[in-house]
């Protein structure tokens, strides 16, 4: 009988301890999910401003994507309006004729969008 009792409470515990995990998971996954949003929203609204502070789309030579960062090259640096830029992104690196925007996992996206916003 005794055996019983404590069968009942180690199964009580593992599925007490197998409900908080699947709820804990949700709760990061649906947190994920909005944040990917954000940022997908973001980078959208962003790449539509782009065009005109890299000097237009005449100024842009070509759009890269490696791994977490984006590349712009750049023809005339002058006319590429750094301030603007800097404002808004934190991590962008300013190399000669190339920009470079170190955005993480949402790298192709930004890149796939900022080539359609510039064509």
């Amino acid at each position: 009988m005794l055996g019983w009792y404590i069968f009942g409470g180690v199964a009580a515990v593992i599925l007490i301890a197998l409900i908080i995990f699947l709820v804990l998971h949700f709760i990061k996954k649906k947190k994920i999910e909005e944040s990917e949003r954000e940022v997908s929203k973001k980078v959208d609204d962003v790449t539509s401003s782009l065009s005109s502070l890299f000097g237009g789309n005449d100024n842009i030579e070509e759009i890269k994507n490696m791994g977490s960062r984006v590349t712009v090259l750049i023809k005339d640096i002058e006319k590429v309006n750094k301030e603007e830029i800097q404002k808004q992104f934190d991590s962008v690196m300013f190399m000669g004729n190339k920009i470079v925007f170190v955005i993480g996992s949402m790298s192709e996206e930004f890149s796939a969008l900022l080539k359609e916003k510039t064509k």
